[in-house]
């Protein structure tokens, strides 16, 4: 995923947010199908030189207590108010692609046939600031 600022004002920084809607189309699973996909990366590349230098992965934690950090573990930080990623670095030069690295899979431990026929969408938005203290 590649943002890049195409504006007249330098963004200072940016924010992320995840939203999933998950709909179950089997028999009730045990756990929704967001919470049995696991992230396995999350990079940023703050400088938009095509590196990924920041760990994203690294400031989420197990929030729902599953073993895993998953789909939900990135929604629930957003909204728990507790922290979030309401202040990614956006340096370098702005008019050039700034690169967001995801990359998960089902847990082996978690995904179950419960699961099949479910399905889970997740948005994911992102807003530049202009301003620190935005």
């Amino acid at each position: 995923m590649q943002v890049r600022n195409s504006g007249t004002v330098d963004a200072n920084h940016v924010e992320l947010q995840f939203d999933n809607a998950v709909t179950d189309n089997n028999a009730p699973a045990a756990m929704a199908m967001d919470k049995v996909i696991e992230i396995t990366a999350l990079g940023w590349d703050s400088n938009g030189d095509g590196v990924i230098d920041t760990n994203l992965l690294g400031l989420v934690t197990d929030y729902n207590l599953n073993g895993i950090i998953d789909l939900n573990d990135l929604q629930i930080r957003n909204a728990d108010g507790a922290v979030d990623f309401d202040n990614v670095a956006f340096n370098g030069t702005q008019g050039n692609d700034h690169l967001l690295r995801i990359a998960g899979n089902y847990s082996p431990t978690l995904m179950d046939n419960t699961h099949i026929g479910d399905t889970v969408n997740t948005t994911l938005t992102f807003t530049m600031n202009q301003d620190a203290s935005q």
